[in-house]
């Protein structure tokens, strides 16, 4: 009742999911004073207790960014934003999302601004100008004890069938989303997404995800 969905639509196009299908693989956003004006309303409620439980869409760190080329002439037909790498066309910018976190923090009546929707950690990764300012900032003030990523698998040959990225993504962040969490002083942790029996996912594989 007290979250704020800021965009829809997904760079993701990831094989077992709809998103993109009924959302487009192009990414639409509110702007900042449409999403501000709806906190303002949230926050006059009778019974809001000054938490905005999540400020996201299908992915939350897709806010405010998009691919030049693809506003201009479309999705490209023969290659996706994201698998097998980030395309070096989509340029991440995760500062619009952090500074919307900002100025909702500073509306009055507002306590605390949480972040729930799923984080792409490979878009985060491939921002190197605001990743760590970023990440800095929600693991220390905007996550509610755990943060949801979807790695969905860790065998090389499923993950490649599902349209997800290498495991060393998950290694890469799961050890800087540890360090930061360490040094704000919480016991937070990562909640893992993953898919069982997807189609030329064997036993054999499950087990392996398993031991992983």
């Amino acid at each position: 009742r007290f979250s704020i969905p800021i965009h829809y639509g997904c760079y993701g196009e990831c094989h077992f999911c709809a998103i993109s299908v009924h959302q487009g693989r192009t990414v639409q956003w509110r702007s900042e004073s449409s999403i501000l004006a709806e906190a303002g309303q949230i926050s006059r409620m009778k019974d809001f207790k000054g938490y905005i439980t999540d400020l996201g869409g299908p992915t939350a760190n897709m806010y405010g960014f998009e691919c030049r080329k693809k506003i201009e002439k479309g999705a490209c037909r023969d290659k996706r934003c994201l698998f097998p790498s980030v395309c070096r066309h989509l340029m991440p910018d995760h500062s619009h999302h952090l500074n919307l976190i900002k100025k909702m923090e500073q509306l009055p009546r507002i306590k605390k601004v949480f972040i729930s929707s799923g984080i792409r950690y490979d878009l985060i990764l491939s921002d190197p100008q605001h990743q760590q300012a970023y990440l800095k900032k929600i693991v220390s003030g905007n996550v509610s004890g755990q943060m949801k990523i979807a790695p969905e698998h860790t065998v090389p040959h499923v993950l490649k069938l599902m349209g997800k990225q290498d495991t060393q993504f998950l290694l890469d962040f799961k050890k800087t989303f540890d360090t930061l969490s360490r040094q704000s002083g919480k016991p937070q942790f990562l909640t893992y997404y993953f898919i069982a029996a997807h189609p030329g996912c064997r036993m054999q594989d499950m087990m392996a995800l398993r031991t992983f």
